[in-house]
């Protein structure tokens, strides 16, 4: 600011408005990121812009419609969640913490991640400019972030949603897009008209996707049982309502002459409806799909993993791919309920295992070993023990635990978290961090399509409180004192977190600390209560009581807090050892876990 100062005075007063000038219509064609917080806010910027330059923008406009009407139907593009095709070849991925990832030689044109950016609220999906040479991403919130030249045309970062947004979809000339929420209902913005949506119908499973028709005249809206809405001039096919999918569906990809489309399903399963030609499938190959990436020229398509990977489908036969549907277009999705994730044996170490979605998760059974929770006996912690792991079998019970949240590589509290750093030895189970770039991570998360993993979760209801106890060797300082980031948790489904989270036990500055987060969907309350409790590296037990109404927390057989927030959404558990800069370091460490007991 000072050279700013000093290079305006020697400057004379006609240059300076010259100079001011040519600031503002820099400032008005630079690409800007746009951070979702709010729509009158954004909208105010963009009115500013154009006003300011209104001849300049006439001429971006018409420039973006004539390319995107001289391309039509030739570029790639894609459908599904947390990526998108480059329509110059390549695409983008997305985690939900805001860390874009190129691929097939797309360019990077920044992310939340990489801005530093703290994320009130998940992000869940993203949408590419007719160009190539930007993005956008949306959270849980419509929260909207623009890149390279990605323009802002507004979010529902400021309006309260019934439901949370799914999905975005950019209109053809990319002056515009439309955002989906899980109920249906559909927001447009810039040039992205309205055509209708499902926000007043019941339906039976919610929406996972949308797809705009090649004009963006119309759009269809799928859900995850398959269910096909069409609005505008987009037409129906046939879904996969009245089929029953091993595997929910990702995403929905129209034809070229939107004639047609495809549902591709979690698991890569291919579902051809209209003049889509069936090109093969992964389902059944134990991959877990987020997207389908179109090449218009070829009608071919590659599938991709939440990894990253591509996968190029087989022609392996499969009967209910290539049969659509010829009923009348739905008014609601069917009653088919996919299953999520199929799961054909219980885990060997759990003695009740959870199906998404329920508030109460297990049958109570006899405890398998007569142990009781390490607690006080006035506490009146439940007895019934539902689920025991005493990592004593010499490897991980992959139905029962899964190494990281969607498979090895993914990112948790800004550490890598690689499956070589899970292992089950004679102390249990070992979570080893090497560095930033090497930890380790499980959870029995059972939405997270692995395959094989059934998973675990669980939540009280009013006659049934639960109990969780972790046993578990935290990593020491030379001081004594816990080393870097473990955390022993629990944690709802997505959105974050309106589904609330336990942390038991989290390492922080050379202690231990537990925590809540809640929220009501719109972010507030992510940053819950909590106390840091005096705690030294070594072996200990952590659990809490939860109840309805409360979370107790218990170290070594004491209470050391109670938290009075109703929490009652299922949640499942997670555990590893993690890194942090503000946290004393030490490289290699080894959280060893003893035991996970839960009682109900």
């Amino acid at each position: 600011m000072r050279n700013f100062q000093k290079l305006r005075a020697a400057i004379p007063a006609p240059a300076q408005w010259l100079l001011c000038t040519l600031v503002v219509l820099a400032a008005v064609l630079a690409a800007t990121v746009s951070f979702g917080l709010g729509t009158s806010a954004r909208t105010s910027v963009n009115a500013g812009a154009k006003n300011g330059g209104g001849t300049t923008n006439r001429v971006v406009e018409t420039m973006a419609r004539t390319t995107a009407e001289s391309t039509q139907g030739t570029l790639p593009y894609s459908g599904g969640r947390l990526m998108t095709a480059d329509p110059s070849g390549g695409y983008w991925t997305n985690t939900w913490l805001g860390v874009v990832t190129a691929h097939g030689g797309a360019p990077t044109f920044g992310s939340p991640s990489q801005s530093g950016i703290k994320l009130a609220k998940p992000l869940v999906g993203m949408a590419a400019t007719p160009d190539g040479q930007g993005y956008w991403l949306v959270a849980t919130d419509g929260g909207v972030f623009s890149y390279g030249d990605a323009k802002f045309y507004g979010s529902t970062g400021a309006i309260h949603l019934n439901q949370p947004i799914v999905d975005m979809e950019a209109t053809p000339d990319g002056l515009g897009y439309w955002l989906v929420a899980s109920d249906g209902g559909v927001f447009s913005f810039g040039d992205a008209k309205f055509y209708g949506s499902t926000g007043a119908i019941h339906l039976n499973q919610p929406i996972v996707g949308m797809a705009a028709t090649p004009d963006g005249k119309g759009y269809w809206l799928v859900a995850s049982d398959g269910g096909v809405f069409s609005y505008g001039d987009a037409a129906f096919y046939g879904s996969t309502g009245a089929l029953h999918l091993n595997k929910p569906i990702a995403g929905i990809a129209p034809t070229p002459d939107a004639k047609g489309y495809w549902l591709v399903a979690s698991d890569g399963g291919i579902f051809t409806f209209g003049d889509a030609p069936f090109a093969g499938t992964a389902g059944g190959s134990g991959v877990s799909v987020t997207g389908i990436v179109v090449d218009p020229s070829t009608a071919a398509y590659t599938l991709v993993e939440v990894n990253g990977t591509a996968v190029a489908p087989t022609l392996t036969p499969v009967a209910a791919a290539l049969a659509p549907t010829t009923s009348s277009p739905p008014k609601t999705t069917t009653p088919t309920t996919p299953k999520i994730p199929t799961a054909p044996t219980t885990p060997t170490n759990a003695i009740a295992s959870s199906p998404p979605g329920t508030t109460t998760t297990t049958t109570p059974t006899a405890s398998s070993n007569g142990a009781i929770p390490t607690a006080p006996a006035s506490l009146g912690a439940p007895t019934s023990m539902v689920l025991d792991d005493e990592f004593n079998t010499g490897s991980l019970n992959t139905g029962l635990w899964s190494p990281d949240w969607w498979g090895s590589g993914q990112v948790s509290n800004g550490t890598v978290m690689l499956s070589s750093n899970v292992s089950v030895g004679a102390n249990g189970l070992a979570l080893q961090l090497n560095s930033p770039q090497s930890g380790g991570l499980v959870s029995t998360n059972p939405n997270d399509d692995q395959p094989g993993h059934t998973g675990f979760q669980i939540a009280p209801t009013a006659s049934k409180p639960v109990f969780v106890e972790y046993k578990a060797t935290l990593p020491s300082t030379a001081s004594g004192g816990v080393a870097n980031w473990p955390a022993l948790w629990l944690v709802g489904q997505p959105p974050w977190p309106q589904n609330g989270e336990i942390d038991v036990m989290e390492g922080g500055g050379g202690s231990a600390a537990y925590h809540i987060h809640f929220g009501d969907g719109d972010g507030e309350g992510a940053d819950g209560p909590g106390q840091v409790v005096p705690t030294t590296g070594g072996t200990h037990t952590f659990g809490v009581l939860w109840t309805t109404t409360s979370e107790t927390f218990v170290y070594d057989g004491a209470v050391v807090g109670t938290i009075d927030q109703a929490l009652d959404s299922p949640m499942f558990i997670v555990m590893e050892n993690s890194y942090s800069s503000a946290d004393p370091t030490v490289f290699p460490t080894t959280m060893d876990v003893r035991y996970v007991r839960v009682w109900n």
